[in-house]
This record gives C-alpha cells, structure tokens and sequence, in this order.
C-alpha cells in the first residue's frame, strides 16, 4: 500500500477529478495498483496511469476504480451518491476539455428570449419547459479558492469596501458583504439512450462586493477599455473569466393550489435591479447558507430557502421542477428556472400565511397574483411591458412553467393570438 503521486495540473474539472480520486484512494487505505486491477479487471499499468498521468480517463474507469475504493471505506459512505459524483466530475472534465461541445462558439451569436414585443437579454441555456430537468442530473462542483480579479477591479472593490464602511460610521445600515460564488463553467451533456439533460457546474467562492465590483461592465479602465470589450463582447462562455459571473441566481414562478401565479416586484432597498417585475421569488447561491460543511448546494434546497424567506412557504409544501439554466447575456449572470406549485395553499391561505409575518418582507413591494392560463400570464407579461419594468428573467421563467402545465402548442397558439 503507498500514496501516488499527484500529477500537475491546471486548475479545472479535470484536477477537480483527479484529485476526488486521490481522496477516495486514501480512504480506502491507499491499495496497490495491482490489488486494484485484479478487483475492477483494468490492467495495472491503466490503474497507474488514471491516478498519475493527468490525461482524462475513461468514465467506466473512473467508476469501476471509484466502487472499488469506496467499497474499500470503512466509513461505509453511500456509494450511489459517491458514484453519481465520480461520473459528474468526469462529465465536467470530458466538456471542458473540448469547449466546441460544451457550447457554441460566442454566448452572443446564440438568440435571447423574444416573444413579440417582449425582448429579453436573457438566454434559455438549457430546458424547453417541457422537459423538466431531474435533481441528479444536475451537479455542482466546488473549487476550494478564491476567486481571481484583476487589480483594478480589485480597487474598484476596495473602493466599495471603504464607501460601505463610511456608511456604517455614519449610522446608517451598510450593505452586507455576502459569501456566494462565482460561476467557472457549465457544461451540457446528455444522459444515453433517454437524452435527458446533464448539467455540471463548477463554482469558485466569491462574495457580494465582487460581483458590485465586477458588474461595472462599462467603466472605463486605464487602458481605456472596458469589462465587457475586453471579456464579453464575441467571447465564448469558456473564455469569460469567474470573477466576471460572481452570482448565480434561483428564480422560481408559484402558483397556488387554486390555480394562480404570484408575480413579485422588488423593493426599492435591494441592491440590485430594484424597482422591477421579478419572479415570484428570487435567491442567490450563498456559501454560508447552503453549503453544509465542504458540500456543494443544492439547487432545490436554495430554492425552497428562497421561498421561505421571501413568501413564507415552507420547505416541503411547494413541488418543485427545475425547467432550465439561463444566462443574462447583457450583465453575464448565470442562474434557474424552476416551476413551484403549492400542494394544498391556496392563494388566500398564502396571503394569510403572509399576513403573519415573512422574514425578508423588505424585499418586495407587493405581489400580484394572476390566474394560472397562457391567456391571463402572457397578458400579465404585455402589461408589464406596457406599463412598468421586469427583470430579465420574467418573460422567460414565466413562458416555460405555462409550457410544462400546458404543452407548447397550447401556449404558442395563444400567444399568437394576443401578441
């Protein structure tokens, strides 16, 4: 029994792999190369090689190794989830490493959500509202640093550091500076033979201030260019640096078990897009909140905290589908769709439940709540467009959640007849 070595990689999906490899080679009291081979049938020179050559392996010898070692734990973890990890990892290091499959070649040549009228800069990365995308397909990979930026944008954060602390001296409530992340890549395969989606996610920490600072697209640097000239404009999704993409945002559209969907407009005391038509709710990656230890969040569960702060809805009372993954072309913002809907609230059950206090009431303004049809929503959607201002996401989130109740013939045909 020995350690090997660890080969010298970049940072990335595939170190990410290698090195969970590594881990569970430990754990199981670092067996020998041959004592591996006789157990997955791999010759011992192939077992040497996925541990110290630094290629990508195969996924059946990522998995055959990784059941052995885990098999090995005297800790006897759970092998389904282990495993399931194992293979997310080589589906992220697999897409990384040929960045013509992972994604088109510019974020920019592909088309922004429209529907008549309603011209959104947000685009529908993945998800068509008729196929949901199912929790285990989705994995979130986590790399342990902090977030790179360049130095004048690290002054530039410096300089919101020192306003929000005159703020505070002042007396008054400066803004929290959150721990959350940045988003490094995502990568977009298919499950064989079903062709359901599978989605990994590599993150990197970062925190509100550098996303404020990394959101100035359009200042001008010393060398008088700005972010999205030198990082943005025409790039493909891999070229796009973490620190420029520092949040990843769950939206989520409710309806209530009588048939309504709540529309939400953000207050004029959120730090950003205030003032605005937005999702029924709305929450951010947080690593202090829903990472458990060193584990990744969960998308579902970010999305069931979203809902209790900011609606009072319970975990466990909302049914939740994940619809798709976004990217507000404009402003580089990844996030989620999900459609909620309340297995036994009604809408005057939910208005009561508010009535008697919700954590992060200071949020939203108000809510509307419109009944759940392609006729009364997409009229929902022309009126704001007519008479106020929606985030992004709204046209988006909203059209597929009425395409997954009600099919996308149902709905196109309706919206013609409105637009």
């Amino acid at each position: 029994m020995a350690k090997l070595p660890m080969p010298e990689l970049e940072d990335g999906p595939l170190r990410d792999l290698i090195v969970e490899m590594h881990r569970l080679h430990a754990r199981a009291g670092w067996p020998g190369v041959r004592a591996i081979a006789s157990a997955t049938g791999l010759g011992h020179m192939t077992v040497h090689a996925v541990f110290t050559r630094g290629g990508l392996p195969s996924a059946p010898q990522v998995l055959k190794i990784g059941l052995f070692l885990i098999e090995q734990d005297v800790r006897m973890p759970d092998q389904t989830e282990l495993l399931d990890h194992l293979d997310h990892l080589w589906t992220a290091a697999e897409r990384r490493s040929d960045s013509a499959v992972m994604q088109p070649p510019s974020t920019y040549q592909s088309e922004p959500f429209k529907l008549g009228p309603l011209k959104s800069t947000l685009l529908i990365v993945e998800g068509d509202g008729g196929h949901p995308i199912a929790q285990q397909d989705v994995r979130l990979v986590i790399a342990n640093k902090m977030v790179e930026v360049p130095d004048e944008v690290a002054e530039w954060r410096e300089a919101i550091v020192q306003e929000q602390a005159r703020i505070k001296a002042s007396g008054l409530e400066p803004m929290w500076n959150g721990s959350n992340y940045a988003v490094e890549y995502v990568s977009v395969s298919r499950v064989p033979d079903v062709e359901d989606s599978r989605i990994s996610i590599g993150l990197q920490w970062s925190d509100y201030f550098t996303f404020l600072a990394a959101q100035q697209l359009d200042r001008p640097m010393r060398d008088k260019q700005t972010l999205r000239s030198k990082y943005l404009d025409g790039k493909p999704w891999s070229s796009v640096p973490p620190f420029i993409s520092s949040s990843f945002g769950i939206n989520v559209a409710v309806t209530t078990a009588d048939d309504q969907v709540i529309f939400s407009k953000r207050s004029g005391r959120v730090g950003t897009q205030p003032n605005v038509w937005n999702s029924s709710a709305n929450e951010g990656l947080s690593r202090e909140l829903d990472s458990a230890g060193t584990q990744p969040p969960d998308l579902y569960r970010v999305a069931e905290r979203g809902l209790e702060e900011e609606l009072g809805i319970l975990p466990g009372e909302c049914e939740l589908q994940l619809l798709g993954i976004t990217l507000d072309v404009k402003l580089h913002h990844w996030g989620c769709i999900f459609w909620g809907r309340l297995r036994n609230h009604t809408a005057e059950d939910w208005f009561a439940r508010t009535s008697r206090g919700v954590r992060d009431r200071y949020e939203h303004d108000s809510h509307d709540l419109v009944p759940f049809t392609p006729e009364a929503v997409i009229g929902k959607l022309l009126k704001i467009n007519d008479e106020d201002v929606w985030a992004p996401i709204v046209p988006a989130l909203y059209f597929l959640t009425l395409v997954r109740k009600f099919g996308r013939a149902t709905v196109e045909r309706v919206a013609a007849k409105l637009l």
